[in-house]
């Protein structure tokens, strides 16, 4: 005698037609906790929860340095700027950071009135826009940890132009042998012929060997740099978001979950 449907479950299946079909979990939660929401397909990637170990267990080789092997740097130097352009925490940090130290802005002033002039020219040079290139460079050094800033003098009237050089294409510093304070030189890394001229591939320049071998920049006569958050014997500087990144993620993911 069949029992009634409510008092099926008291008795195991045993034919096709009394088997109740069971549902269950076809992922595993646990391993899915850190994977990416919507915001972080573009900007983001896959989590383990153990980002601060990886990157900062990976130093250089030479147990002296304090600098991280290039390739972490690149990826920490994308991973932070990423973390700015899709995490509005992470935004917040830096703008609150550069709202605070500058404020209205910045005001330039020599006892001297002939170097008041020459900071003046240098000032309201129309392609410098210092008025609010001073903002970018503590936005960029706040993120960056570190800004090279380029000059280009004009050899007939003097006039100087500054550029900012983003700093993952710079991949190596000659610093002083006694002095590691003192650097020397900054090497851009190779950046290839430009994507902008016709043809394929686009044609050879004459100044096109540099693209392939990279260029030195005389540390303070072409290139000066600045950094933060570094100690004494390291070369390069930390964003402000370095050390945070992981519990950026994790408060997200608890928001999330």
């Amino acid at each position: 005698m069949p029992l009634p449907t409510f008092l099926r479950w008291l008795r195991p299946a045993t034919t096709a037609d009394d088997a109740v079909p069971r549902i269950q979990e076809q992922i595993n939660p646990t391993a899915m906790a850190s994977s990416p929401t919507q915001e972080d397909w573009y900007w983001g990637r896959l989590a383990t929860g153990s980002e601060e170990d990886y990157f900062w267990r990976r130093l250089s080789d030479n147990w002296y340095q304090k600098d991280v092997i290039p390739s972490t740097y690149l990826e920490l130097h994308n991973q932070c700027y990423e973390a700015y352009n899709a995490n509005p925490l992470a935004f917040a940090i830096i703008e609150i950071s550069t709202s605070f130290v500058m404020g209205r802005g910045v005001t330039i002033a020599a006892r001297e009135p002939e170097v008041q002039r020459v900071l003046l020219d240098f000032w309201h040079e129309p392609d410098n826009h210092m008025e609010t290139r001073v903002y970018d460079l503590c936005t960029e050094l706040a993120l960056y940890g570190e800004q090279f800033v380029r000059f280009f003098v004009n050899p007939y009237d003097g006039r100087v132009r500054v550029r900012q050089v983003d700093p993952s294409l710079i991949d190596q510093i000659e610093t002083d042998p006694q002095d590691i304070e003192t650097p020397l030189r900054f090497h851009r890394r190779p950046i290839g012929p430009s994507a902008t001229l016709p043809g394929d591939p686009a044609p050879m320049q004459p100044g096109d060997r540099q693209n392939f071998e990279g260029e030195w920049f005389k540390a303070g006569e072409e290139v000066m740099q600045f950094t933060i958050n570094k100690v004494s014997n390291a070369k390069r500087g930390r964003s402000d978001l370095s050390t945070v990144l992981p519990w950026l993620r994790r408060y997200k993911d608890w928001l999330t979950d």
